[in-house]
């Protein structure tokens, strides 16, 4: 072969041998498409192939073509990084967060000599950081927050010497903040928020040598102690943020000399004393929230003075004084919280002038006098919060002329008239005008506000609903209870069609209209304490959506005999009405069904079985007049907590039980049940109430174990027999062992008298070794005071309790020895 041939070839290969040892991100696609493959080729990586270059794809960077940035966030990557990544030798920026990265923290990482910003933030990293982490000695920005990284802070992290910004926010860290942090004279940002599980410590002093820094976060991370008065020399500071702590002491003036601070966050801390009354150069700030701590005094004037403040929050403070009548510059200001204080004296008009306002909040305080009845500019105002105060008069008629309002409380005060008309509320979604002096017709135009979904009428003196209305088409919350309202219920209520929440209670209604439209949203009904009489109408009860429903305390005589769908009911409240007859079965098919009142009518019969009852809870039947035995199947509701079957004409309790392990309160006292108390009663380890008084009840008192729960036991007024148990008061949480008005005799058990329990065993025959005690001067003293517990001192026992419920003679006890009367209970002193 002749040279020439090999030279014309050797010249034609000769440029891409130096375009491929000059450029570098062929290799780097390989190394791409490995790292790719090793993550489990995540469908959010399908741009990365062969066929283009990786500076082409939207997560790499390049820079002089070669890849320095790795942009990865929220792509589902579920693999540990592998340590492939660390071959591209130019790489300076890794973003991985917010995927699902388990494994502790990727050491590998060391090898990537040129990383300079690392966000691993928002996975699944667990264990410690690292001891030698500073091997990663370039970086400048790392994000390790929201993850479970647990043990210490190394303090090998204060020498990274480069770094400017660390987020260590939301984790499980035990420890305390390492001081070697101090060291960290080029940070700017700092982000320690959200960590529970710091060990209390005080802010460390050497915090005061980041003179760069721009942003501490330190938020809920269990800061005690007081705030540094070094934070004087962090001069570029710009946000503050030691919210959620439990800070205490004054806050120091200095805080408000860092001139170039825009938010101050120390909310939700126990700081004390007064706001410093000056401060010398705020002029940049836009956010200040001191709220929820114990400040007090008088709001000082400066803070009205801020003219970049765009938001001021002093809520639950013990701010005392009045609001300032004038203020020089609070133009800027979105959002102002003062609600929560102790402020008096009239609303200073020069409040509704804030052309900026968004949000007004001045509730709970004792602000007086008539909300002023002319603004100059509220125009954008959303949210209008002034509640829980004690002003006075009319609503002014402007407060209706705030066109972009949503929210409107003005709830908890003495006002007593709404405009007859109105401008523009039509953005008002929220409308409370409850506890106040209110009279006469609900305006009509109230029901005219396309968009209002709650409207809070309730506790006023409002007579009369009106008979139609015009749109209310978005209501979901309507409370009209605690007023005058008279008659029938207007047709119209019912035909509200996004209708949650219905409250009528507490008025004088007389009648349920008959039929209705649309109230397939309902699932709160109360119109319980009114005089609505006759039959519940059916419709009631096919509200499929209906989980409450409350009509007691009314003259309602009958339930409907079926039902349509009430099928995710869970409370029925029909007490206190003149219901008669036999209980209708359906009521017993409710599935979840979790309380049920029928107490106080006039039922004369408890069905003998059911269909599905297992959700129930409470039961609650008493006042009525059942008789004969009671069914077996309600000792079989598993979850039943509370039943109560009292003041009824019930003769017997069946002799077993299915389930009743729930049980906590138990009553059948007041009824005509005669035998033996079967032992079964005493066998529920939740039971802690037990009332079997006033019935016919004979025999001796069942075994009772030590180990119940029982904190009440009243047996009294029945015709038992026999001895008390010892094991009685060895009940070690019986406060109330009532067993007078009985045929028990023996020996009282000294075990009674081991505890500060009540106990009454007044006519009944107990006997000492030197024979029958005569209790004749101790029955005066029962008969004069009603009951009088014997804890008899001649027997030793350390207490005598006599308690009365009126205030006649009780002479009778007072004057023994040993026995001091008070205005309520008799003790003696032994």
């Amino acid at each position: 072969m002749s040279p020439l041939p090999f030279l014309i070839l050797l010249l034609i290969s000769l440029p891409f041998q130096v375009i491929t040892q000059n450029n570098p991100i062929a290799e780097e696609q390989t190394v791409l498409l490995k790292l790719k493959q090793q993550l489990g080729n995540p469908p959010s990586l399908q741009s990365w192939n062969s066929t283009s270059s990786p500076c082409d794809w939207p997560e790499i960077f390049c820079t002089g073509n070669s890849v320095t940035e790795i942009l990865l966030p929220n792509k589902t990557i579920t693999q540990k990084i592998p340590a492939t990544i660390c071959d591209l030798k130019n790489l300076t920026t890794l973003d991985l967060s917010d995927n699902f990265i388990p494994g502790e923290f990727p050491r590998q990482l060391y090898n990537c000599t040129k990383l300079q910003v690392l966000n691993l933030s928002l996975n699944y990293f667990v264990g410690p950081i690292p001891d030698d982490i500073d091997q990663i000695s370039g970086l400048q920005y790392i994000d390790l927050s929201s993850n479970n990284f647990s043990g210490n802070i190394p303090p090998t992290i204060g020498q990274l010497s480069e770094l400017q910004e660390l987020y260590l926010y939301d984790n499980e860290f035990n420890c305390t903040i390492p001081v070697e942090i101090g060291d960290l004279l080029n940070l700017q940002v700092l982000g320690l928020t959200n960590n529970h599980n710091f060990a209390p410590a005080k802010i460390p002093v050497e915090f005061g040598k980041l003179k760069n820094l721009t942003s501490l976060w330190y938020a809920e991370a269990n800061l005690i102690g007081e705030i540094l008065d070094s934070f004087n020399n962090l001069s570029s500071l710009e946000m503050l943020d030691l919210s959620g702590n439990h800070l205490e002491g004054k806050i120091p003036s200095r805080v408000f000399t860092l001139k170039n601070l825009t938010r101050l966050n120390l909310n939700g801390n126990r700081l004390s004393g007064e706001i410093p009354d000056s401060f010398n150069n705020l002029s940049s700030l836009e956010m200040l929230d001191l709220s929820g701590n114990h400040l007090e005094g008088n709001i000082p004037s400066w803070v009205f003075t801020l003219k970049n403040l765009t938001r001021l929050n002093l809520n639950g403070n013990r701010l005392s004084g009045e609001i300032p009548d004038s203020f020089n510059n609070l133009l800027s200001l979105e959002i102002l919280d003062l609600s929560g204080n102790h402020l008096e004296g009239k609303i200073p008009s020069w409040v509704f002038t804030l052309k900026n306002l968004t949000r007004l909040n001045l509730n709970g305080n004792r602000l007086s006098g008539e909300i002023p009845d002319s603004f100059n500019n509220l125009s954008i105002l959303e949210m209008l919060d002034l509640s829980g105060n004690h002003l006075e008069g009319k609503i002014p008629s402007w407060v209706f002329t705030l066109k972009n309002l949503t929210s409107l409380y003005l709830n908890r005060n003495r006002l007593s008239k709404i405009p007859d008309s109105f401008n523009n509320l039509s953005s008002l979604e929220m409308l409370d005008l409850s506890e106040n002096h209110l009279e006469g017709k609900i305006p009509s135009w109230v029901f005219t506000l396309k968009n209002l979904t709650s409207l809070y009428l309730n506790r006023n003196r409002l007579s009369e609903i009106p008979d139609s209305f015009n749109n209310l088409s978005s209501l979901e919350m309507l409370d009209l209870s605690g007023n005058h309202l008279e008659g029938k219920i207007p047709s119209w209520v019912f035909t509200l069609k996004n209708l949650t929440s219905l409250y009528l209670n507490r008025n004088r209604l007389s009648k349920i209209p008959d039929s209705f439209n649309n109230l397939s949203s309902l699932e709160m009904l109360d119109l319980s304490e009114n005089h609505l009489e006759g039959k519940i109408p059916s419709w009631v009860f096919t509200l499929k959506n209906l989980t409450s429903l409350y009509l007691n305390r009314n003259r309602l005589s009958k339930i409907p005999d079926s039902f349509n769908n009430l099928s995710s009911l869970e409370m029925l409240d029909l007490s206190e009405n003149h219901l008669e007859g036999k209980i209708p079965s359906l009521v017993f098919t409710l599935k979840n069904l979790t309380s049920l009142y029928l107490n106080r009518n006039r039922l004369s019969e408890i069905p003998d079985s059911f269909n599905n009852l297992s959700s129930l809870e409470m039961l609650d039947l008493s006042g009525n007049y059942l008789e004969g035995k009671i069914p077996s199947w309600v000792f079989t509701l598993k979850n039943l907590t509370s039943l109560y079957l009292n003041r009824n004409r019930l003769s017997k309790i069946p002799d077993s039980f299915n389930n009743l392990s729930s049980l906590e309160m138990l009553d059948l006292s007041e009824n005509q049940l005669e035998g033996k108390i079967p032992s079964w009663v005493f066998k529920f380890s939740n039971l802690t109430s037990l009332y079997l008084n006033h019935n016919r009840l004979s025999g001796e008192i069942p075994e009772i174990v030590e180990t119940l729960n029982l904190v009440v036991i009243d047996l009294s007024i029945n015709n038992l027999t026999g001895e008390i148990q010892s094991s009685i008061g060895l009940i070690p949480n019986l406060e109330a062992f009532l067993v007078s008005d009985n045929n028990l005799s023996g020996v009282l058990p000294p075990e009674l008298g081991l505890h500060s329990m009540l106990v009454w065993v007044a006519g009944n025959q107990f006997i000492q070794k030197s024979g029958v005690i005569n209790l004749s001067a101790l029955n005066s003293c029962i008969h004069r005071i009603v009951h009088c517990s014997t804890f008899l001192l001649s027997m030793g026992w350390s207490h005598l309790w006599c308690y009365y419920y009126s205030s006649g003679d009780y002479t009778y006890c007072c004057p023994w020895d040993g026995v001091t009367c008070f205005s309520y209970a008799s003790h003696n002193h032994t």
